[in-house]
C-alpha cells in the first residue's frame, strides 16, 4: 500500500460533510500506519494532519471521528482475540 495523497487546497468545502476529503485522507493514512506501525497510530495520524485542517470545526470533527474509528478498531481486536482464546 503507498502512502495516501493530502487532498489538494480548496477541495474541501468547510461543511464537515460525511464524505469530507479530510475524513477520507485521515481513514487511508489509519490504514497505512496501521501496517506499518501498529501502536499509536491513531496520534501519528493525528499529528499529520491538525495543522493541515485549516477550519476549527472541521478539524474537530476530523478529530472526532478518527479517535472513534480508532476505539472501534481496538474493540474489534479485542472481540478477535477473545474468540480466539481456547476455553
Amino acid at each position: 500500500m503507498s502512502r495516501p495523497v493530502e487532498p489538494e487546497p480548496g477541495l474541501c468545502c468547510q461543511e464537515g460533510c460525511a464524505s469530507c476529503v479530510w475524513l477520507v485522507y485521515a481513514q487511508e493514512l489509519l490504514d497505512y500506519y496501521r501496517q506499518k506501525y501498529p501502536n499509536d497510530t491513531a496520534e501519528r495520524v493525528k499529528e499529520q494532519i491538525q495543522d493541515k485542517i485549516e477550519s476549527p470545526s472541521v478539524k474537530e470533527y476530523v478529530l472526532m471521528e478518527l479517535a472513534m474509528s480508532e476505539k472501534r478498531y481496538k474493540e474489534m481486536a479485542m472481540m478477535s482475540k477473545k474468540k480466539k482464546k481456547p476455553g
